[in-house]
């Protein structure tokens, strides 16, 4: 597949946090918990490191309801 286990569902971790993100009204905070990352600070880091934004701009950005 070209990637390894831990890419893998980091992310299919991510893709569910972009989901929720555009979606619902869930606070990054818990879409950080419901995604698997324990701490939100962790969370914000790795979501910006791989789609260069923060949620918070990712939800503005693209924001569905």
């Amino acid at each position: 597949m070209g990637t390894t286990p831990v890419q893998y569902m980091m992310d299919a971790r991510i893709t569910l946090a972009k989901k929720l993100l555009a979606t619902s009204s869930l606070s990054v905070k818990q879409i950080g918990l419901q995604c698997g990352f324990s701490n939100p600070s962790y969370f914000i880091s790795i979501f910006r490191r791989i789609e260069e934004m923060t949620p918070n701009q990712f939800r503005l950005a693209y924001r569905f309801e």
